[in-house]
């Protein structure tokens, strides 16, 4: 479920290594052509979003995971909304988004 909080978590994983095991995810939320909000049909909360067309990876809420003790910032975006008491332990912030290459940057850092 989304709820109000000082911090949106999400987990960038490969697009290619990604499958929905249960359940019909519908789009919802915002509509933009570069990306699909993609909801649970029965509770109506944010599961993941894939960007359109595909660039590599999807966006999954960390919700999602049953635990996320491996879970560890890497990069903070929207650094320029941030509440000023708000800080995590993020390598990398920015104002805004990075534009989708710097993304591609960014996870082969992470990974290796």
């Amino acid at each position: 479920m989304t709820t109000a909080s000082a911090f949106s978590l999400t987990a960038l994983v490969p697009s290619d290594s990604f499958n929905v095991t249960k359940g019909d995810p519908v789009v919802g939320g915002l509509h933009k052509p570069d990306s699909r909000y993609m909801y649970c049909d029965w509770c109506k909360s944010w599961m993941f979003t894939e960007p359109v067309p595909d660039i590599g990876f999807i966006s999954i809420r960390a919700m999602m995971f049953d635990t996320i003790d491996w879970f560890e910032p890497f990069i903070e975006v929207w650094v320029s909304e941030k509440l000023d008491w708000a800080s995590v332990s993020a390598k990398h912030s920015f104002d805004k988004e990075p534009d989708l290459n710097r993304y591609r940057q960014l996870l082969s850092e992470y990974s290796s």
